[in-house]
C-alpha cells in the first residue's frame, strides 16, 4: 500500500491492527504469534517497481491480503481468494456501489476541490441500457430525498435555541427547513 502521507502507523498496536490479531499480556497488547509473519513491512519503491531508498514510501503485507491498512477492514483466513477480498465493490449491488461512489465524489467536490469554480463541480454517470438508467434514476431520487431530509433534520437541530428539540415541534421545523 502506498503511504506517502504516513497515514498508517504500526504503533499504537491496538489502533493499527484488527482486534482479531491481538492478544494481551496483562494490559500490554501484542500480535498473536501466527499473525506476526503477516504484519506490514515498510518499504520504498521507485516508479519502475524496484526497491529504492529514495522512492515512494509504503507498506508490504507478506502472504495473502489480510486487512486494509487504509480502512481497517479485516479478512479472516477462511476467505482464500485475494480477488474475492478485493472485489467487494464490484460484488455490491449497483445501487449501493453508486451511492458510495456518489457520496465520495460529492465529498471531494465540496471539501477538497476548492480551486475548481462552482460551474465545474459536476458528476456525470453512464449506463448501457434503459432499464439500468431507470433503476439508477429511481435510486438517485431516493438518495437525494434522504440527503435533503437528513440535511433539514440537522439544520433543525442546529437552529433550535438551547439545543433542545421536542417532538411536538420537530416535524414543523423540519418541514420549514425543507
Amino acid at each position: 500500500m502506498p503511504d506517502s502521507d504516513g497515514k498508517w502507523q504500526p504503533d499504537p498496536i491496538v489502533d493499527a491492527f484488527p482486534e482479531e490479531w491481538l492478544e494481551f499480556d496483562g494490559n500490554t497488547p501484542r500480535l498473536k504469534r501466527h499473525y506476526r509473519k503477516n504484519q506490514p513491512q515498510p518499504f520504498k519503491v521507485n516508479a519502475l517497481g524496484n526497491a529504492d531508498a529514495h522512492g515512494l514510501p509504503g507498506w508490504f503485507i507478506p502472504g495473502s491480503f489480510r486487512f486494509c491498512l487504509n480502512r481497517g477492514v479485516f479478512h479472516d483466513s477462511s476467505v482464500r481468494s485475494d480477488l474475492t477480498k478485493l472485489s467487494s465493490l464490484s460484488t455490491e449491488g449497483r445501487s449501493s456501489a453508486t451511492t458510495v461512489l456518489t457520496l465520495s465524489t460529492l465529498r471531494y467536490l465540496l471539501e477538497k476541490a476548492g480551486d475548481l469554480p462552482p460551474w465545474a463541480k459536476k458528476m456525470l454517470g453512464f449506463t448501457d441500457n434503459r432499464q439500468d438508467a431507470s433503476l439508477q434514476a429511481g435510486h438517485f431520487n431516493d438518495f437525494i430525498q434522504i440527503l435533503l431530509l437528513r440535511g433539514a433534520l440537522l439544520a433543525t437541530i442546529m437552529d433550535q435555541p438551547g439545543d433542545v428539540l421536542t417532538d411536538d415541534v420537530l416535524t414543523q421545523k423540519v418541514y420549514e427547513h425543507l
